[in-house]
């Protein structure tokens, strides 16, 4: 299914804002789409965006983090 550019738009807000509340997020991309409320196929689109970014990052256990908590990690 097509995601509409609106669509897109939304869940992307609605991606970096479950990201802003819980900056520890680690989610698979299933699991992002029904925590902030969009299409699975928006929400996809979403983090792809986000992870040419460098907003977002895909860890060895296929879930979604902030970039930003793989250089803490690294760090320690």
């Amino acid at each position: 299914m097509l995601t509409t550019p609106a669509d897109f738009l939304e869940a992307t807000t609605r991606v970096r804002a479950c990201y802003s509340e819980d900056p520890g997020l680690s989610v698979t991309a299933r699991d992002l789409a029904r925590l902030s409320g969009v299409s699975v196929d928006a929400c996809a689109a979403a983090v792809a965006t986000l992870d040419k970014e460098g907003v977002l990052h895909l860890d060895r256990r296929h879930k979604w983090r902030l970039s930003g908590d793989l250089q803490s990690v690294r760090r320690s």
